[in-house]
This record gives C-alpha cells, sequence and structure tokens, in this order.
C-alpha cells in the first residue's frame, strides 16, 4: 500500500505527490507507480516536469492540468499523511511500515 507523504520543504511536493493520484484515478495503478516512479527520478520537479511526465504515460494534458488546479487530490493527500502520522506514528519518508493485519502488530522500518 502506498500512502503520500509530501515533506513541505520540497517547494513542489505536494502538487507533485497530488499528480500521482490524477494519474492514478485516470489511469490505473501501473501508472500511478510509474509516475511516482518518474517523479522520484527527476530529483526537484516542476509542474512543467509532472506535466511531461503524466503526457508521457498517456494522460491528456488538458485532464492532468484540469486534475490539479482544482485540488481535488487534496484531500486524499492530506488524509494519507494523517493516518500514517496518527496510525503509525511516522513523520518522516521513506516511512515504511510492516503490518500484521491479523493482529495489528506494526513495525516501522
Amino acid at each position: 500500500m502506498y500512502k503520500q507523504f509530501p515533506l513541505n520543504f520540497h517547494p513542489l511536493a505536494q502538487k507533485a505527490a497530488e499528480g500521482s493520484i490524477c494519474v492514478g484515478n485516470a489511469l490505473g495503478n501501473d501508472k500511478f507507480f510509474a509516475y511516482v516512479d518518474e517523479t522520484f527520478k527527476s530529483k526537484n520537479p516542476t509542474i512543467d516536469t509532472i506535466t511531461k511526465i503524466a503526457i508521457d504515460l498517456w494522460m491528456k494534458e488538458s485532464e492532468f492540468k484540469k486534475c490539479l488546479d482544482s485540488n481535488v487530490s487534496v484531500g486524499k493527500v492530506s488524509a494519507d499523511m494523517q493516518e500514517v502520522q496518527t496510525l503509525f506514528r511516522v513523520n518522516w519518508t521513506p516511512g515504511n511500515v510492516l503490518l500484521n493485519k491479523k493482529t495489528g502488530k506494526f513495525v516501522v522500518v
């Protein structure tokens, strides 16, 4: 499972996270993970960079920009952050959690 946790000291982390949700909703999980991988490879992405990544994954530019501009994904990003902070006390990235679904016990790695 992947949860968003954009760090506030990265200028475009929030928009990049929102973009991943836009891509995932429009194109599915495979493209979601491809977008995330390419975004991380770019180190310091710009709006142009993340837009190009979405286009390269076959998302329409107008659809991607409309999704980003609408802030429709903000709530999902915030909910992800809240969940990992509350349930697992994770406040950084990467914050990997091994969870035993039967017992509810977890280890933060």
